[in-house]
């Protein structure tokens, strides 16, 4: 075989490869592909230390970069192992910005929760839950032309943990004043006694 019908079959075979994995990259499903790699998401607390009773607020953020903002929906957040915390209120907030490659948008859900009692506060992994609207098995839709409800994707993220101290309790002052001022009662009612007995003596 000469070199140049050898070279020919290798560059055949090479091209039969290439079209093999070609194909078999675009047949993979959507999500099979990474399709929310470009996907930042995030969990931050406002504090590391806190008292029994006082707020602590847990923010998810979910930021993308692309041409319009409606690439991704952040539904909700969810946490299933929420220890020693106890929700007060939600809110969510998004914004736009321009950017490199278009504009970056942010979508922020905003927990706030009491500190129940000393010790560890943990919100147990976070799971966020959204959707890529684009995608029409994922749309955000209640439910598909078949009548059949849409499941949100799932990210997983940290626990995060709060120290809880015991704090001052209020409610024992009052008491703490009053003993003061009966001790201090006694004690001039006693030198009033006292002078008035050496008077009499005198």
């Amino acid at each position: 075989m000469s070199v140049t019908l050898a070279w020919s079959v290798v560059r055949r075979r090479r091209r039969t490869w290439i079209l093999c994995a070609a194909f078999f990259v675009l047949a993979l499903p959507v999500g099979s592909r990474g399709a929310d790699d470009d996907l930042s998401l995030a969990a931050v607390c406002d504090r590391r230390e806190a008292t029994a009773g006082e707020s602590v607020t847990v923010t998810v953020t979910g930021a993308w970069e692309g041409a319009d903002g409606g690439k991704y929906v952040i539904r909700e957040a969810a946490f299933p192992k929420l220890h020693n915390l106890e929700l007060v209120s939600f809110r969510s907030a998004g914004q736009g910005a321009p950017s490199p490659r278009g504009s970056r948008f942010e979508h922020k859900l905003i927990y706030t929760f009491r500190a129940k009692e000393p010790g560890d506060a943990e919100t147990g992994p976070i799971e966020v839950k959204y959707y890529r609207p684009e995608f029409k098995h994922e749309k955000v839709a209640s439910a598909d032309e078949k009548g059949e409800a849409t499941a949100p994707l799932v990210r997983e993220l940290p626990s995060i943990t709060t120290k809880v101290g015991a704090g001052t309790d209020w409610t024992t002052i009052p008491l703490v004043l009053l003993g003061c001022a009966s001790v201090i009662g006694i004690f001039v009612a006693m030198r009033f006694l006292r002078a008035q007995k050496r008077r009499l003596t005198a």
